[in-house]
């Protein structure tokens, strides 16, 4: 498995960069009722979280941190009061094995991805579990890239073969989260993911806990998929900075003082770098017409590149584009997850 490399144009434009995960939700953080029993049907989960859903009949359990200690209809023999997501306050639960020999009851995760991928693009894909303490251990733990959405209700999806899987036993022998990672490169225009274990209960190997459950049960958190600098062949392509400090004024395109310290530090780059060209795209949240918020991040975006112009940027390298709430990279639904919607980034196309 491969380890996660963060990579920037210059020291100078560390502080800014940010690669955008294309899975929304990644720490499932977004759900739409506070949450104390475990889920029974793929309906529950799929009426209670945000963005993701369930595959087929399987009932992953959303696990939120407030209401571990209180979860109604306890499982036999599963403690889960202790355990900690690895990040924020949520993680989901799967059961990955132990059907006695059907496939209906194995869970898995689905989500659609922001944008579809790019074919010949390379990708980073990583997500981090762990096994509760008296779990059955097993391997084949793997993620799939789909064209279209998987619906299998009623039966399993051990007939697909997943794009990532892993082959030795994952136990958490110290008790902490493991990551699951690689590279992939694409080769058609993936919209789905989905993660969980695509082999038959038969073909997977295990390790069964003394006094435990004979099932296996693993806890899912923090999941990333993003673009790297290179395609399939090599070739650097396209690289974005979240500038997260380029703020506004409520409802206006005038910038902030804030912004300055990070539009001189690209000011600085690109006199640094007179080859490179890049796109100034302005998002928004829901809030307000479609017309309204389009014109919005318009205008913002041109903020931007009117401000590079007065430092000394050619124009002729400067491209603006106001992409209103056609992407989002956070729900719409509360105020965090507004904010994190209202942004500019800047793309380089060279």
């Amino acid at each position: 498995m491969k380890n996660l490399f963060l990579f920037c144009f210059v020291a100078l434009l560390q502080q800014i960069v940010v690669g955008q995960n294309l899975v929304p939700n990644p720490g499932f953080e977004y759900c739409r009722i506070p949450i104390n029993n475990w889920m029974f049907t793929n309906v529950e989960f799929d009426d209670s979280m945000i963005n993701w859903f369930s595959p087929n009949s399987g009932s992953p359990d959303i696990l939120q941190l407030k209401e571990l200690g209180r979860m109604r209809n306890a499982r036999p023999n599963v403690a889960i009061a202790s355990y900690r997501s690895r990040s924020g306050n949520v993680m989901v639960g799967l059961k990955l094995l132990g059907c006695e020999g059907g496939e209906h009851c194995k869970e898995f995760l689905q989500v659609a991805f922001r944008d579809s991928l790019e074919i010949g693009r390379r990708y980073y894909f990583e997500v981090w579990t762990k096994p509760i303490g008296n779990s059955i251990k097993i391997n084949n733990i793997g993620m799939l890239l789909s064209v279209n959405k998987i619906e299998k209700y009623g039966e399993g999806i051990s007939g697909y073969r997943p794009t990532i899987n892993v082959d030795n036993i994952v136990d958490d022998i110290d008790d902490e989260w493991i990551k699951i990672s690689d590279t992939i490169c694409v080769d058609s225009s993936y919209q789905y993911l989905a993660i969980g274990n695509f082999y038959a209960d038969q073909q997977t190997q295990t390790v069964v806990e003394p006094g435990g459950l004979n099932y296996a049960y693993y806890l899912f958190d923090d999941v990333l998929l993003v673009a790297l600098a290179e395609d399939c062949n090599g070739v650097t392509v396209a690289s974005i900075l979240n500038t997260k400090n380029i703020q506004f004024e409520t409802n206006s395109s005038t910038l902030k003082s804030d912004s300055f310290l990070d539009l001189n530090k690209l000011v600085t780059f690109l006199k640094d770098h007179p080859d490179k060209r890049i796109r100034i795209e302005g998002h928004t949240d829901d809030v307000g017409t479609s017309a309204y918020n389009q014109q919005l991040s318009s205008d913002r975006a041109n903020a931007v590149l009117q401000y590079l112009v007065a430092q000394g940027i050619s124009s002729d390298r400067l491209v603006a584009e106001g992409k209103g709430t056609s992407v989002p990279i956070a729900t719409n639904d509360d105020e965090e997850g507004r904010r994190l919607n209202r942004r500019v980034e800047i793309v380089f196309l060279n």
